[in-house]
């Protein structure tokens, strides 16, 4: 627990406790409970941000450090909104989340002392960002139904926009890409890339099972295609057309964005582009150029310094092996030993599973089996590993 000299933040069971946070003679508010919120809301005259969030996701912890620690987040707190902290997915966290359609953390929802959404986003990026995003939000801090009569009476790009942003973070995928492309075309000399954003939900409601691949493929060449798109856009459709890919299981959709997206961004010197071409430069060498070999070297060298010691980077790089079915006898080794390093749990059973299907895919499914036996022990209540000890057991019969 971080803690400083003038001031504390308990946290219990993944659940920022009620404190008040001290810096210098101003006060920041923060609260564990909702009701609470509206009521410190209703006094103050001040909206309400409730942040959604875990003790595993590594930005909500950045988040609960910040608030604890950095003077500039207590100031932002302290002249905006009162803070509302929900970790977790049981209890009042979860049911809350489930109430204002929360499926990622963090997530942030600005409301009014009603509870009524005023605005929200899924992301934590530090303080500074924070603060930008503050900037935008609080000035023109109004109801949805406000801006919904608003937009009636007098149509913006602005408010189109915004009613955008907030249904895409309510996953309401189908209506933001209306409003997006009502924002688009109010002003179709805007700054803003609207494609991306389009792409972007359709990119989350092919993971929910909303759109389907065709849906997303013709999106993709959209933004390839958009004069005001930049590298920064053609690598979020590669990473994306990535993801979809490996839930869809076909690599094809994933090719020709990669080829395209990697060799347009060749000459960039965005350092966020840079470190995206860092990550899928293995996937190119291996699915572009056919070059298993120089793959597996680029997908090591891009490992952190010390990921031969840590449980989780030798589990990811031996997950990746697997899914790209190559280096799988190597992938093992990294595999047992990340069992050797990992804590007593899901973060061994995990990794457990990893090993289980490699072993799998090498013709071992009895010590699959085994394996996946061994990951149900570490952890009785998970219903993937029991799932996949069943999958396992039915495989190894067939094989009888």
């Amino acid at each position: 627990m971080v803690q400083s000299k003038t001031f504390r933040v308990i946290m219990l069971a993944g659940v920022l406790t009620a404190a008040v946070l001290a810096v210098g003679t101003a006060s920041a508010t923060v609260v564990e409970s909702l009701e609470r919120a509206k009521a410190e809301s209703e006094r103050s005259d001040l909206p309400i941000l409730v942040k959604f969030g875990s003790e595993k996701c590594g930005p909500c912890v950045e988040f609960d450090e910040a608030v604890a620690t950095d003077p500039q987040m207590q100031r932002i707190i302290e002249e905006n909104f009162v803070l509302c902290v929900l970790n977790g997915y049981e209890g009042e966290a979860g049911a809350i989340g489930d109430v204002y359609s929360v499926y990622q953390r963090p997530s942030f929802v600005l409301m009014n002392a009603s509870g009524e959404t005023m605005d929200r986003w899924n992301w934590y990026a530090g303080v500074e960002k924070f603060e930008n995003q503050i900037q935008k939000s609080v000035p023109d801090a109004i109801t949805v139904s406000d801006r919904f009569a608003r937009f009636r009476t007098e149509p913006t790009e602005e408010d189109a926009s915004k009613i955008a942003s907030i249904r895409h973070n309510e996953s309401l995928f189908a209506e933001a890409i209306a409003w997006y492309r009502r924002a688009k075309s109010l002003n179709p000399d805007s700054e803003e890339n609207y494609e991306t954003q389009i792409f972007n939900c359709y990119s989350y409601g092919t993971m929910f099972n909303i759109f389907d691949s065709a849906d997303l493929t013709k999106q993709a060449h959209v933004v390839f295609n958009e004069p005001k798109s930049n590298d920064k856009d053609y690598m979020s459709v590669v990473y994306s057309m990535a993801k979809a890919s490996g839930k869809l299981g076909d690599v094809a959709l994933y090719k020709p964005f990669l080829k395209k997206g990697y060799e347009m961004t060749a000459n960039s010197t965005h350092e966020k582009v840079m470190k995206m071409r860092e990550s899928v430069a293995p996937d190119y060498a291996l699915l572009i150029k056919n070059d298993a070999k120089k793959a597996v070297a680029l997908k090591k060298n891009a490992q952190s310094e010390d990921w031969m010691k840590d449980a989780n980077s030798l589990n990811n790089f031996a997950w990746w092996c697997f899914e790209k079915r190559v280096n799988l006898d190597e992938a093992a080794d990294y595999a047992k030993k990340g069992i050797e390093l990992a804590k007593p749990g899901t973060q061994k059973g995990n990794i457990l599973d990893t090993l289980a299907e490699i072993c799998n895919v090498t013709g071992e499914c009895g010590e699959s089996v085994d394996l996946m036996r061994l990951a149900v022990a570490e952890d009785p209540d998970n219903e993937y590993f029991q799932k996949q000890l069943t999958r396992f057991e039915e495989v190894l019969a067939a094989q009888k």
